[in-house]
């Protein structure tokens, strides 16, 4: 249901942003690039082999991660809107052992292309951010007996609030907080027994970019 909530929000207001673009007077505002890095956390991967062990445990991993990111801004007046790609290395993991049972997991790579809708104030520009996200994961569980072991990607989607201030002509810093969520994946060992990851995270995000 919040999956659900949340898509439908983001579709209504990238729909409201494009028609109300499509009336108004937007010039271009340049292209940027830049650094950023931070730390995920909230993860909640309910983790079972079906049907042999269900409800072996929980994984909530956490992690920090660095990546780059570039973009192209419009503006008109105040408004500004941004069309951002990012890519990133991670080490968002989590693991635990329950007896004879264990399982793991770690994110080690992300992208993603988003939409960011600023308005400029005084000395910085809070913003709203919306776009989908692609993840890479290693993934282990065992019961003891069954056991998978697995790489895989998956997509999702990002919602994002932050606000992005400037330290000179060319150069802005920002932080931003972002909830992540992907679609589950449903893994199998071969003999009948499956799992389902369910990766999703909070971060919080510093970046410096530049400005061209």
């Amino acid at each position: 249901m919040k999956t659900r909530f949340h898509v439908m929000t983001a579709t209504i207001l990238g729909g409201a942003l494009a028609a109300g673009m499509a009336h108004a007077q937007v010039e271009s505002d340049g292209y940027y690039a830049g650094f950023m890095g931070g730390y995920a956390w909230g993860g909640d991967d309910r983790v079972g082999l079906n049907p042999s062990s269900p409800g072996l445990g929980v994984l909530s991993q956490k992690g920090p991660f660095a990546g780059v990111f570039a973009g192209r801004s419009w503006r008109d007046g105040k408004l500004l809107v941004s069309l951002e790609g990012e890519l990133m290395g991670a080490s968002i993991r989590d693991s635990f052992v329950n007896g004879a049972a264990s399982a793991s997991t770690r994110m080690n790579m992300g992208a993603g292309l988003r939409l960011r809708i600023g308005h400029k104030a005084e000395g910085f520009t809070p913003y709203f951010a919306v776009g989908v996200a692609v993840g890479w994961f290693d993934y282990q569980v065992t019961d003891g007996v069954n056991s998978i072991d697995t790489s895989f990607s998956t997509e999702g989607y990002t919602i994002a609030s932050g606000w992005e201030r400037p330290l000179g002509d060319d150069w802005s810093y920002r932080v931003e907080y972002r909830y992540t969520s992907y679609r589950g994946v449903k893994l199998s060992d071969g003999s009948g027994n499956t799992t389902k990851a369910t990766p999703l995270d909070q971060s919080l995000r510093f970046g410096l970019l530049q400005k061209f």
